[in-house]
């Protein structure tokens, strides 16, 4: 899980063009997971193997 501050100045990696949505300067994005997730279903696993 993530959070940390929203970036809202240009040039800077991340940089969130609408960080006008969060409230003022200084605010946190709100706890939130990263990266991928994979599924399968169980008629394709068995195909697979």
């Amino acid at each position: 899980m993530k959070s940390g501050p929203v970036l809202f100045q240009k040039g800077v990696k991340y940089y969130e063009a609408e960080h006008w949505k969060f409230g003022e300067e200084g605010n946190k994005y709100f706890r939130h997971a990263t990266g991928q997730l994979y599924a399968i279903s169980k008629d394709l696993a068995a195909y697979i193997s």
